[in-house]
């Protein structure tokens, strides 16, 4: 997330942005999940300084194609960073139930829309057949974020810092596997993010140099999604 200037021409109209809240995905590339799920929403009327993303997704290993469950909550709030790389997660089209632990602090996080796909938009995604309808996402969805803290150690109690609701959070769940049954089939999974990766991932300088020695292995080597 981040707060900018910048303009788009959709169908020859234009659409002019000054200090909006933009999301910006990345370039997947060849590793491009084969299921996942995703939300974002940085419009909570009660919180101003909250934003949040969050996704789950079985991708491949670049090299070694190994195949695995990955997930991470993301949160933005009072000028803090927040990362939860320990998630679990039920999922299915109209209901989102995602849960994250991170140091003392743990969060859940409620989404939810029509069940029957009335605000359901598909969404075009890059499969080994190059791309098609392979998702499902609103933007109108129901999100509800709880943040809380543990004091006094290991078994204190859980003070409860955010309680916020947004209707207007993004919601998605995709693959085509999934797409084809209308995103209806339950999902449930949990992701330990593994080391070296977990140390790279809370450490930005140790994330920036592992990018860059990737870049640098790109030249010699044939990588992924890169």
């Amino acid at each position: 997330d981040d707060e900018g200037k910048e303009e788009y021409t959709v169908t020859e109209r234009r659409f002019d942005f000054n200090n909006a809240a933009v999301y910006l995905e990345k370039n997947w590339g060849g590793t491009f999940p084969t299921r996942w799920w995703w939300m974002q929403a940085n419009t909570f009327s009660s919180v101003p300084s909250l934003s949040v993303t969050s996704t789950g997704a079985i991708r491949a290993l670049p090299i070694t194609g190994q195949q695995e469950e990955v997930a991470l909550v993301g949160i933005h709030w009072d000028g803090q960073f927040l990362p939860f790389p320990f998630v679990s997660w039920s999922v299915r089209w109209g209901s989102w139930v995602i849960r994250g632990t991170y140091k003392e602090y743990v969060v859940t996080l409620l989404g939810r829309c029509d069940k029957e796909g009335e605000s359901a938009v598909p969404v075009r995604c890059p499969t080994p057949d190059g791309m098609q309808d392979a998702a499902l996402e609103t933007y109108s969805g129901e999100l509800r974020l709880i943040l809380k803290k543990r004091v006094g150690g290991r078994g204190g109690m859980l003070e409860t810092l955010v309680d916020a609701t947004t209707n207007n959070a993004c919601l998605e769940v995709g693959g085509l596997s999934w797409f084809e049954k209308g995103g209806k089939e339950v999902w449930e999974g949990r992701s330990a993010m593994a080391e070296p990766l977990k140390s790279i991932v809370m450490n930005v300088e140790a994330e920036r140099a592992g990018a860059d020695a990737l870049q640098l292995l790109k030249k010699f080597v044939e990588i992924p999604g890169l």
